[in-house]
């Protein structure tokens, strides 16, 4: 799997907040760090950068299984197909192992960054829709 290029996405994909920490103390505070990373570049700023930097990639997030927000409107297969032709990255924490507020209030805030991201990405009209 490949990374996704800049600032927000640039730290090692994890598969929840639970990874980032020694016991369920420090659980909300790395939750709130995930929520702030996903605070401090809009969407819109992050898909122009990443479209720049020719690294325009859907993302996706853990959940019970892996999912496209945004692409829900496709059937399974043109998902499959487009993403695989693309490319994807996972964002970072989301997981369907919600331990605590934190942890849920980051994974409702990174459904809805991938699902604007990607609507962004799948109405691109310079997108071929092919990793580069």
């Amino acid at each position: 799997m490949k990374k996704f290029a800049g600032f927000l996405f640039s730290f090692p994909l994890i598969s929840n907040c639970s990874s980032l920490v020694e016991n369920d103390q420090d659980v909300p505070s790395a939750c709130l760090e995930f929520i702030e990373r996903l605070n401090i570049v809009p969407v819109k700023k992050m898909f122009e950068q990443q479209k720049a930097g020719g690294e325009l990639k859907f993302l996706a997030v853990h959940g019970y299984a892996l999912s496209f927000p945004g692409l829900e409107k496709l059937t399974y297969e043109e998902a499959d197909e487009i993403t695989e032709k693309k490319g994807y990255v996972v964002l970072d924490g989301t997981s369907d192992h919600i331990l605590d507020d934190a942890c849920a209030k980051y994974q409702v805030q990174a459904i809805k960054y991938a699902k604007q991201f990607n609507q962004l990405v799948l109405n691109d009209p310079n997108s071929n829709h092919e990793s580069r």
